[in-house]
């Protein structure tokens, strides 16, 4: 994907995987998460990074039907600055499951005002979905799952986008409200390594 898609880097860019990675949930797994810079033709960062994961998801898991994005790239915004993700090739520890409280919800909203909002997934849960079987999981282990490190910059930033499976299977990546308290949507978090 990186001479397929021009996004410079070298081969010598890509990380060796962390041998002492150690888990801190049950849930947490070792994801390479691809940040990139911005270009001549697309100033944005956030996303260009967002629209080419979206792009690439559908190319990798063609079994799974794909994943549609209902929603235009240019409404993303990062809640933490981009300019805290480097550009760059790294791991991180991402946990899937985060924040998922089945029986009485919890709301972005809520995450948002917490003391971990740098530690909420954005980009990191699409890096997930290309990289892993997080597809796998979405409807079966978790109904939603939440990108709460996105923020959308239209109803005073009370929407965030979120994935879901839809009933032929296929995954979609759309948006929700963050104010409401949902029992079937995680927010996962990750880590750097």
């Amino acid at each position: 994907m990186n001479n397929e898609r021009g996004w410079g880097f070298l081969d010598s860019d890509f990380p060796n995987p962390a041998d002492d990675f150690v888990r801190l949930t049950p849930t947490e797994e070792m994801v390479l998460v691809v940040y990139l810079p911005k270009t001549a033709s697309c100033l944005n960062p956030t996303m260009r990074t967002f629209k080419e994961y979206a792009y690439c998801i559908p190319k990798i898991h063609k079994n799974s039907r794909g994943v549609s994005l209902s929603l235009d790239p240019y409404y993303i915004d990062l809640l933490v600055p981009y300019s805290e993700r480097k550009p760059g090739i790294r791991y991180i520890a991402f946990d899937p499951i985060a924040n998922w409280n089945p029986t009485k919800g919890c709301s972005v909203i809520d995450l948002w005002d917490g003391s971990n909002i740098s530690s909420l997934a954005g980009p990191e849960v699409l890096a997930a979905l290309l990289f892993t079987n997080l597809l796998d999981i979405i409807g079966k282990d978790v109904p939603y799952i939440n990108l709460a490190g996105y923020r959308m910059p239209i109803n005073d930033y009370r929407r965030v986008p979120k994935v879901g499976r839809l009933a032929d299977g296929s995954s979609i990546i759309d948006c929700g409200w963050a104010s409401d308290h949902q029992r079937f949507h995680a927010s996962p978090t990750f880590r750097y390594l």
